[in-house]
């Protein structure tokens, strides 16, 4: 029997890359995958191939659809589409997540991929950030009531990154111990750090936190490099599927941050002011070349909410949990 072979061939260099190195290193589809970004080398390949599936970008589609020999040497020809509502049986809407894109091609073209349960099983955690420039959105009550739902299948941490978080009030309890002194731990005394977490993390409905820190100047002059080494340190203790990063701009390097997650939620408004905000944001991404970011980022516009509860564990019955419910449907497989 034929290995089944895909091809991908996307004019996007940077879409192209990320996912190249998506499918390379998380091993997703179970064939082998090539990658172009130029479809005359493409046409090339194809030429002297025969392929389970060509997945190509919009834009170079008419080459391809011109050529009728080319046509025949793919059994599956699928089309990266730029907007959700063009998508259909042979078109995929290119920016969604890309374990939910691939495992969209994979139903398209009749193979299983790897689900998401397996991929982290036994390895390092997949992050998760959720992110916005726009205030008063919602955004923890969004990140609590989908990492409490995401609980319920999978093991998840949340993070909380926040000036003012209000978590004392908010669950009720004093901690002894928070994030700031979990990084001090990490900093200065590494070989006590998986037990210092064990023994600072909180639980809510099967979702782990650590308490944020008390003031957003204890975690405020965490470089870069130090947020990158805390993370891998926490994705590699072998505990947890997800860690959920409910980030704020007090946090350095938060792009690179953002760029590292597998997901990434930006909660807007449809309204004036947050929707210049976001496009301001996405604009300094762009010229900083966080493009990528853009691309794996699914934007959330809630409808408005008369009244939300208070306590963390009573979102799970609220109106929000139904459209994190429809999250999960769509980019991790919950039925």
């Amino acid at each position: 029997m034929r290995k089944k072979q895909i091809v991908f061939c996307d004019s996007n260099i940077v879409y192209a890359e990320r996912l190249q190195e998506y499918v390379t290193e998380e091993k997703t589809l179970p064939c082998q995958s090539d990658f172009y970004t130029d479809w005359k080398r493409c046409r090339e390949f194809l030429s002297k191939a025969k392929v389970t599936a060509c997945i190509v970008s919009e834009d170079l589609e008419k080459y391809f659809k011109e050529d009728k020999e080319i046509r025949e040497s793919a059994e599956h020809w699928l089309l990266l589409c730029e907007e959700k509502e063009d998508e259909n049986d042979t078109s995929i809407f290119r920016y969604q997540s890309v374990d939910a894109l691939l495992r969209q091609i994979g139903d398209a073209i009749g193979i299983k991929g790897r689900t998401a349960a397996n991929q982290t099983a036994g390895g390092i955690a997949k992050l998760i950030g959720v992110y916005t420039p726009v205030g008063r959105c919602l955004q923890t009550s969004f990140s609590l009531v989908l990492g409490q739902m995401l609980a319920s299948r999978y093991k998840v941490l949340y993070l909380n990154f926040e000036a003012y978080s209000g978590f004392t009030q908010m669950m009720q309890q004093n901690f002894n111990a928070d994030m700031a002194d979990l990084l001090f731990f990490l900093k200065n005394l590494s070989k006590d750090f998986s037990q210092q977490f064990s023994g600072m993390k909180q639980n809510i409905n099967g979702l782990d936190y650590i308490p944020p820190a008390f003031s957003y100047m204890d975690i405020s002059s965490i470089l870069p490099n130090e947020w990158e080494h805390f993370l891998t340190t926490l994705g590699e203790l072998g505990e947890y599927d997800y860690i959920i990063l409910d980030l704020t701009d007090y946090v350095q390097g938060l792009y690179q941050i953002l760029r590292n997650c597998s997901y990434v939620y930006t909660i807007t408004r449809n309204e004036g002011r947050a929707l210049a905000k976001i496009a301001h944001y996405e604009e300094v991404l762009k010229e900083l070349s966080y493009e990528d970011i853009l691309e794996k980022t699914r934007k959330c516009s809630f409808p408005i909410y008369r009244q939300l509860p208070a306590e963390p564990e009573d979102l799970l019955y609220s109106e929000l949990a139904d459209y994190a419910r429809k999250i999960l449907r769509e980019d991790f497989d919950f039925t």
